[in-house]
């Protein structure tokens, strides 16, 4: 048997998993087991047939579990149910952002606009902005992915160089945070849309370690800052705003200052290795497609990419979860 059939219809386990966590279901097991029975009585429905089919194949798939006709929590139960884990917020982003782009996808091959822009009628950002709900479930599953991984960055990379962090683009600064919490000689701060700012502060109004500024990082940044961290902001770019952003970092930058990207590198040329690493990282370049109209890049592209707004890589490193941190500065520097 080829594995075609379970490439198309993967989307049945998808769609299940959704219907699931907007029933709540997974939050209702967590709290105790259920028969049929009650969980029909607890959602106040009547069609007893579909919930049985509905939950016997969460069943099938391993994202419930039933012992003598009442269902149990599995382990993917647990992780659906906990809001501090990125699943949980992806199935909303899946159903509400994600569906309806990926249905452009051919479309789009036929306009300069992203399959994003031709679904929902403008770029994400702005999309997001005219839409709190929508910004807010973006912001958090985007806070739970770097809350996973920052602990890894800050212990693999000595921050102590810098005196001034600025994280540009920081949505709602987990990473700043972080920062701020291992090296509290730093003076770390966050820089982003005025709307997430505004959300960041309203979540987090005891927040006195990492100060939020608003602004736009095609206009200007705060000049008083040795460093400007850029983390997974470019691959949201095509390269003509990608080098804008840069251009507005480096003529803001002092002459010793830094700017610390972080990125996943591209290699094209791996996509016939079929291994979970490099269909993840194909997954985000179709999706980074989709959404911007941008790409992963490569590294020869990183490199043309700096070398368009007149920066020089001095030092690079390779992280934990695939990604790798460039240090750029204005002026070569030999390489460590």
């Amino acid at each position: 048997m080829t594995r075609l059939p379970i490439l198309i219809e993967n989307y049945i386990d998808t769609m299940a998993l959704i219907a699931a966590h907007r029933l709540n279901l997974f939050v209702l097991l967590m709290t105790e087991s259920l028969s049929i029975k009650e969980i029909a009585q607890i959602l106040g429905t009547n069609e007893r047939k579909k919930l049985v089919a509905l939950l016997n194949y969460l069943v099938a798939i391993g994202a419930l579990a039933v012992i003598d006709d009442v269902y149990v929590a599995t382990d993917i139960t647990r992780e659906l149910a906990d809001t501090t884990q990125p699943s949980c917020h992806m199935l909303e982003l899946i159903a509400e952002q994600y569906m309806p782009t990926l249905r452009k996808l051919d479309k789009a091959l036929h306009t300069n606009e992203s399959a994003f822009e031709l679904a929902f009628g403008g770029e994400p950002w702005l999309v997001r902005q005219s839409n709190p709900p929508m910004e807010k479930n973006f912001q958090t599953w985007l806070d739970c992915c770097t809350d996973q991984k920052t602990h890894a960055f800050v212990s693999e990379w000595d921050w102590s160089r810098y005196s001034r962090l600025l994280d540009v683009g920081a949505g709602q600064g987990a990473l700043a945070q972080i920062i701020a919490d291992y090296y509290p000689n730093i003076d770390v701060a966050v820089f982003d849309l005025p709307s997430v700012i505004s959300r960041l502060e309203e979540d987090n109004p005891d927040s006195a370690r990492v100060h939020a500024i608003s602004g736009d990082f095609f206009e200007r940044l705060p000049s008083e800052y040795d460093a400007y961290l850029f983390k997974s902001v470019l691959h949201d770019w095509k390269d003509e705003s990608a080098v804008k952003i840069l251009n507005v970092a480096a003529q803001q930058l002092n002459a010793k200052g830094r700017i610390i990207v972080i990125e996943r590198l591209y290699c094209g040329s791996q996509y016939a290795l079929n291994t979970p690493s490099v269909l993840q990282l194909e997954r985000l370049n179709l999706m980074m497609s989709a959404i911007h109209g941008s790409s992963e890049r490569t590294q020869v592209e990183f490199e043309c990419l700096f070398a368009r707004a007149s920066l020089y890589i001095v030092q690079q490193q390779s992280l934990s979860g695939g990604f790798t941190l460039m240090e750029l500065a204005t002026q070569p520097i030999e390489r460590v």
